[in-house]
């Protein structure tokens, strides 16, 4: 585990095991929530682990999720911290459910409700009331009022078709997805954005520098949106 301070990054802990495909995006601002991922592929992680954030150090033992997934998309309100999608047990056996956890509240996920589509190797926004799911199988968006149980309903399609959109970051007004790759497997550069609040077709947004990043992660706070990592060109 990384943290920044506006320049480079500096070590804050350890997850104790080296997984990937992990499920983030999930922070009250004193804990924030790792889950699932694949550490030895096929075997597929059903841990939910999380950190302190005012204090370096490695990850505890929060919970576990119904099942061994990876490739989830993670989001929370602040209270909450949803899980959904994923491929888990068996490779191509793709997880529509969306399960939560209360994030000072240590323990198990238990059920939200569903998507009508998978959405593997993606990624979640949320403004505090809704969150925002990126639906691969079905190129687009899924939302969910977060305080309330329920399925996931059509948000509006993306800018771009998609095959992975795993970097995201929102804030209380715009959702930002950041790079990915295309159905055609190759990384895009495109960012593009919708307005939480109001359901619709996103539009686009800008570009990354340079070259098309797939694999990344986002983060950021209410002003500035932060893109990490990831796989693309050269790089």
């Amino acid at each position: 585990v990384e943290m920044s301070t506006g320049s480079n990054t500096s070590s804050f802990g350890s997850l104790n095991q080296a997984d990937h495909w992990m499920a983030g995006n999930m922070s009250d601002k004193t804990r924030a929530l790792f889950a699932g991922g694949t550490h030895q592929y096929p075997n597929y992680s059903n841990e939910i682990k999380y950190i302190t954030c005012a204090t370096s150090g490695n990850s505890s033992d929060f919970g576990d999720y119904m099942t061994g997934s990876y490739g989830m998309a993670g989001l929370s309100d602040g209270t909450k911290a949803l899980m959904s999608g994923g491929e888990g047990l068996v490779a191509g056996n793709y997880n529509q459910s969306i399960q939560y956890v209360t994030i000072q509240t240590t323990g198990n996920s238990s059920a939200f409700g569903t998507m009508s589509m998978y959405n593997k190797r993606s990624s979640a926004v949320s403004d505090g009331t809704y969150g925002v799911f990126n639906a691969i199988g079905g190129y687009d968006y899924e939302y969910v009022t977060v305080a309330t149980l329920g399925n996931a309903q059509n948000f509006g399609d993306h800018y771009n078709n998609l095959n992975e959109a795993p970097a995201a970051h929102g804030n209380a007004t715009y959702g930002l997805r950041m790079g990915g790759e295309n159905t055609s497997y190759n990384e895009i550069s495109t960012i593009e954005y919708i307005t939480i609040a109001t359901p619709g077709n996103a539009s686009t947004f800008g570009n990354l520098l340079n070259t098309g990043k797939a694999e990344s992660q986002g983060s950021g706070d209410n002003t500035r949106g932060m893109l990490m990592g990831g796989r693309g060109g050269s790089s």
